[in-house]
């Protein structure tokens, strides 16, 4: 099966659940719908490669060791994000001015965009765009971890104030990531949202 052609949008990740129960850090920045705290270093130039402040790994270890189990090649961005109110539909990683290798790893490698729902509802809140339609997704209780295009896939989230997500960009390791997408595909592929 070749699980890059089938485009997916949107599908629940076959990991074991987020590691810290009531995980949260103190969100003091702000941008469009969320206030969020990076885990990575707070003066990595944008689309670089980076890497989780020591002071997260000392607290966490358990999510360091975690992240781990993720498709990376090489960490970019890692932020813990609190919605604050609508989020409008929107693609995440636009072809930049800066961040050319990043955005082609990610384009060639989707759906690559990786998030963790730390809390917040698990359906009829997150929805993707395809074929002009929302369709709200439905993420079982088996999992936290979820993919969505990172660069073409038109997504947003209803209202929920609170509702906290991990965002994770990074440059893909192409065979780690092409397996992990079969895996979860096999076992969630009555969740996954192909594109129309």
């Amino acid at each position: 099966m070749e699980i890059l052609n089938k485009k997916i949008l949107w599908m629940p990740i076959d990991l074991p659940k987020f590691p810290i129960d009531n995980f949260s850090l103190e969100t003091k920045r702000n941008w469009m719908f969320w206030n969020f705290a990076k885990l990575t270093n707070i003066d990595s130039p944008k689309y670089s490669h980076s890497e989780i402040r020591k002071e997260i790994v000392k607290r966490y270890p358990e999510l360091a060791e975690w992240i781990k189990l993720l498709p990376i090649s090489s960490i970019s961005n890692i932020k813990f994000n609190v919605q604050q109110n609508v989020v409008v539909p929107h693609i995440d990683f636009h072809s930049p001015d800066e961040g050319a290798e990043l955005f082609d790893n990610n384009r060639d490698n989707e759906p690559c965009g990786y998030r963790v729902l730390i809390s917040g509802s698990r359906t009829g809140k997150l929805y993707v765009v395809s074929g002009g339609e929302k369709i709200y997704v439905n993420m079982p209780t088996e999992t936290d971890v979820y993919v969505l295009g990172q660069t073409n896939c038109m997504h947003g989230v209803e209202d929920e104030p609170g509702r906290s997500t991990m965002y994770f960009h990074f440059f893909v390791d192409p065979n780690a990531h092409k397996n992990l997408l079969e895996r979860s595909f096999e076992k969630y592929k009555n969740y996954a949202i192909i594109e129309k």
